[in-house]
């Protein structure tokens, strides 16, 4: 079995080699110029305006016009989800102590998985009942609630 025919082929044209298109009656291909490249600075300018557009569209929509920070809830640990809170002071605080809480319970919780490690075969039926998933939730959303308490002051208020 021999290999099919190949559609281009390099004949010589007076003294040239010219590549020809077999299925468009032996006609000579014609050469198309290949776009020059931008300078690499052009594209890293446009590399830096849409980095920067990105950053000034995600601080745009995480500040209100107060100037303070928006946290965006989302139902499945929010009763009143979705929905956006426009954090106090006090309540920047509150998330900054909630931050070391969750390193320290997080550290803990690693210490009491390594010695009661069997006990985790009952952690998902604990958290699979819905009476444990609706407390769990409203108490997320009463905390949420306290991050935005009137007369807690905002930034640039």
């Amino acid at each position: 079995m021999d290999a099919p025919r190949t559609r281009y082929k390099v004949v010589e044209r007076g003294r040239r080699l010219e590549v020809v298109d077999t299925w468009n009656g032996n006609a000579p291909v014609r050469p198309f110029a290949d776009p020059a490249p931008a300078p690499r600075r052009d594209l890293k300018a446009a590399a830096r305006a849409v980095r920067r557009s990105r950053v000034e569209r995600t601080s745009a929509s995480t500040l209100d016009q107060r100037g303070a920070r928006l946290l965006h809830t989302k139902p499945w640990y929010d009763d009143k989800g979705p929905r956006q809170i426009a954090v106090s002071l006090a309540g920047q605080e509150k998330l900054k102590g909630l931050r070391i809480v969750a390193v320290a319970m997080a550290l803990i919780g690693m210490v009491l998985i390594f010695f009661f490690w069997p006990l985790l075969f009952i952690l998902p039926f604990l958290l699979m009942n819905e009476a444990t998933q609706k407390n769990l939730r409203a108490a997320s959303t009463r905390f949420l609630d306290e991050l935005n308490q009137p007369g807690n002051g905002y930034p640039g208020a």
